[in-house]
């Protein structure tokens, strides 16, 4: 993503945070390494960056299910406690 700062700004409106979500972020002993989340070097960096397309991706489709309910559930929960 070449200029993150406009989607950070409308998702942060959309969670109704306080301050606005930002492209930089800590950094901690355990960013990057293994069972930690994201493995990848890019995470290391500190802030978002753009990186090539990754095409062809394959996911385990009951896993990739199970990923999409969840995520209806929870956008239901947040749409359900919004005013």
């Amino acid at each position: 993503m070449k200029q993150p700062e406009g989607i950070l700004a409308e998702l942060s409106i959309w969670l109704g945070l306080e301050q606005a979500l930002t492209p930089n972020y800590y950094i901690f002993n355990r960013t990057g390494a293994t069972g930690a989340g994201d493995p990848s070097a890019n995470i290391k960096e500190g802030k978002i960056i753009q990186t090539s397309k990754h095409e062809n991706i394959e996911l385990d489709k009951e896993l990739l299910s199970k990923a999409i309910e969840l995520y209806r559930v929870c956008k239901k929960d947040i749409n359900s406690k919004q005013v």
